[in-house]
């Protein structure tokens, strides 16, 4: 048999080509000398520039010794050596080279030594320290945004509504909708604040390249009476920058009135009157080792970076300060006065009130069905504030290891829902050495069971007295007939939920974990056999229990409920319903609790290790479809750690989690080398049409490919991660382990 892959097109590889010259200058650029490599103090950082009532800050760090820890690995190494790669290399200069290419040109303007020079500072501010902050008028057009995005909606559905009515839509309805949203918040239409900063090795070489872009602005707007007195270079708090400085007046805001006829005018006016009274400032300049812009209303910012009160100062960041010397990678805060104005679920379910009651009088139903539905979205809606917790700052940080990367994340948020009150007893039910969990401990809340219930009757009642206008006298007969006959089985489920399984609930610990320790060469009949065992990916999902006779019971219960419902239903109508009956799991004892296995019929041609399975023990349950699986989670089990911030497990946690990546590709890697032989046994040769011919690989290229591709990808060796609340904060410690190859 004869076997190939399709080449590529000479678009398809000149499109990948372009994309590898676009990169590699940035890659040289970044890879240079002057990289800092030591730590030092994060107040020498922006941290140390950033003001204290910065609403939001982010910084990213270190890329340009990131960059050269990996090309210098032995991971990026055997990367090169693939076959694919040395070929497309091979190619890629090839055509790079070729005066007669389509590269040609763009070769000559990479060749340049300024277009080198402006890409070697480009890859110097990536190299260090790139970093942001915004003041809390960002709120303010996040809020105008929320506004407009929500009176857009009202009007969409109400030409929605037109429509269905067989009324012609009216666009202009959206238009003034836009006026309208725009005109009761012209308090918000403003210009936010923010300073974007790139720490730089060389700010000689940055200040030279502020002169060549300097002199491409006086000439761009050289002659233009608007934009060139607009321009200036301004001495801020003794550096140079270069400074535009536009007025919202500037723009012919009232051309558009002209073209929209059956605006609300006045409206429009109110918003033009607020848009020209905005001033815009864009600055650019080099102070010490930092390129800065800023764009806001006014340049007086950066007269003050760095004297006023530093975020770094903050009580948030007593954490970050206590790793002060640490290599960090990420550092990023939100405010507290922000996040209640932009994050604040209470105020968003307010808005969605204010949505529903603008909508629901347009939609085609009655009355009484409309005035009771406003009133119970005004109860839910009450409700549902009171559950919201009160936003609070976050800030996240990481830093390199000896493992990888390691940080923490805070949020001061009022928690509500995670209990950190005892240790996780669930962690050692998760199979001992899992390629995934992850765990949680929530509190205990019957309430929510009540409102999800008054939820479903409401929702049913609104759907009945909607039903009962619209079918005739027979349909509403048999409808009640069902009901009739449905009702008293959903009293009793509701009995049980509320007297069996939610009390034998309480444990509140949840669990999903992944595995892939079953395996096998062909787990459908109607697949051909795998040349090695191909790993089955396993899900279950674990519940801590407070009391396993009573789970036991509303099991039998709702099985009960479920078999009986089917038997009325038949007997009401027997020629439409055939009679059916649930069938009986295989019970099982083994170490830790029962599995209840319900096999597949065997003419379903699935491997029989594949089943929906339940377990119970003691003190857990589980569901699944690999019994296997099942059986491991049932049976305690100490989680299997390699350090980081799994390795105390006895403390109070409200969650952890882990991910085994190596051990995940080394599951899926059989599936990829499975569906390659598969390819390879169904594809013909294809050389038709303008092609780059490449020597075609064998199956076994290819598959060796795909195995040291592997081997990289395993360099990344997983996450693991704890929650736990400290002080008034919710608490997550990560670690992200990679390893190079030996």
């Amino acid at each position: 048999m004869t076997s190939s892959r399709r080449p590529l097109s000479r678009g398809s590889l000149a499109a990948l080509l372009a994309s590898a010259v676009a990169v590699l200058p940035w890659s040289t650029a970044s890879a240079q000398p002057a990289v800092r490599a030591e730590a030092g103090s994060v107040r020498n950082t922006s941290l140390g520039l950033a003001p204290s009532d910065a609403a939001f800050y982010g910084s990213t760090m270190r890329l340009g010794v990131t960059y050269e820890r990996f090309v210098q690995s032995k991971a990026f190494a055997r990367l090169q050596e693939l076959d694919t790669v040395k070929q497309l290399t091979e190619e890629f200069l090839k055509e790079w080279n070729d005066p007669t290419s389509d590269f040609a040109q763009a070769k000559a303007v990479f060749d340049d030594p300024e277009t080198r020079e402006t890409l070697a500072f480009l890859g110097d501010m990536a190299s260090h320290e790139m970093w942001s902050y915004g003041d809390m008028k960002h709120a303010d057009l996040v809020e105008l945004g929320a506004a407009v995005q929500l009176t857009m909606r009202e009007a969409q559905f109400q030409m929605q509504m037109d429509q269905a009515n067989g009324n012609e839509p009216n666009p202009m309805v959206i238009v003034n909708a836009l006026i309208k949203a725009l005109d009761e918040n012209r308090a918000k239409i403003v210009v936010p604040n923010s300073i974007t900063g790139f720490k730089v090795a060389d700010a000689k070489r940055a200040s030279e390249q502020l002169a060549k872009l300097d002199a491409l602005i006086a000439q761009s707007v050289q002659g233009n009476p608007t934009l060139q007195p607009a321009y200036n270079k301004k001495q801020i708090g003794g550096t140079e920058f270069l400074v535009m400085d536009l007025k919202g007046n500037m723009v012919p805001w009232q051309i558009a009135g002209f073209f929209l006829q059956g605006i609300d005018f006045v409206a429009f006016n109110r918003v033009v009157g607020q848009l020209s009274q905005l001033e815009l400032t864009i600055a650019l300049g080099v102070k010490d080792d930092h390129v800065l812009v800023l764009v806001g209303e006014s340049d007086k910012y950066l007269g003050t970076l760095g004297t006023d009160d530093s975020l770094m100062d903050r009580k948030e960041f007593a954490a970050l300060r206590a790793k002060d010397g640490a290599a960090f990678t990420t550092v990023n805060y939100v405010s507290e006065a922000y996040r209640k104005r932009v994050y604040n679920p209470a105020d968003q379910m307010a808005a969605f009130q204010q949505a529903a009651e603008s909508m629901l009088p347009q939609a085609p139903l009655n009355d009484d069905l409309k005035q009771e539905i406003l009133k119970d979205l005004g109860d839910f809606s009450k409700w549902a504030k009171e559950q919201v917790p009160t936003p609070g700052a976050t800030l996240s940080f990481e830093y390199e290891t000896d493992r990888g990367y390691e940080g923490f994340s805070y949020d001061w948020s009022e928690n509500e829902m995670l209990d950190g009150s005892q240790p996780l007893p669930l962690v050692n039910h998760v199979g001992g050495n899992p390629i995934g969990f992850f765990v949680l401990r929530t509190n205990y809340d019957p309430a929510e069971y009540d409102m999800m219930v008054f939820a479903m009757k409401k929702a049913h009642g609104y759907v009945e007295t909607y039903l009962m206008g619209e079918l005739d006298e027979a349909e509403r007969a048999k409808y009640q007939e069902v009901m009739k006959l449905v009702t008293p089985h959903l009293a009793r489920l509701d009995k049980t939920t509320r007297e069996k399984l939610l009390p034998a609930s309480k444990d509140s610990q949840a669990a999903i974990v992944l595995d892939m320790k079953a395996s096998s060469r062909q787990w459908f009949t109607e697949m051909p056999p795998a040349q090695k065992p191909l790993p089955m990916p396993e899900l279950a999902f674990v519940y801590g229990v407070s009391d396993s006779e009573l789970l036991r019971s509303a099991w039998d219960d709702y099985f009960d409920v479920g078999q009986k419902l089917l038997n009325d239903l038949h007997e009401f109508s027997p020629m439409e319903i055939e009679k059916m009956t649930i069938p009986t799991a295989d019970a099982a004892e083994v170490e830790g609790g029962m599995l209840y296995k319900h096999s597949l019929p065997t003419n379903t041609g699935v491997d029989d290790r594949i089943a929906p399975v339940a377990g119970l023990g003691k003190n857990v349950a589980v569901w699944g479809y690999v019994p296997d699986q099942a059986s491991r989670v049932l049976k305690s089990t100490p989680l299997a750690t390699d350090g980081g911030p799994l390795a105390n497990l006895d403390r109070n946690l409200a969650g952890a989690a882990a991910f085994n990546f190596a051990a995940f590709v080394d599951g899926v890697e059989p599936w990829i080398e499975y569906g390659v032989a598969q390819y390879f046994a169904s594809q013909a040769v294809s050389t038709e049409g303008d092609f780059v011919q490449f020597e075609e690989p064998t199956m076994d290229e290819v598959i060796g490919q795909v195995r040291a591709t592997a081997e990289v990808l395993k360099c990344f060796r997983g996450y693991s991660s704890v929650t736990y609340l400290e002080d008034e904060a919710t608490v997550t410690h990560f670690d992200y382990h990679f390893e190079d190859l030996e």
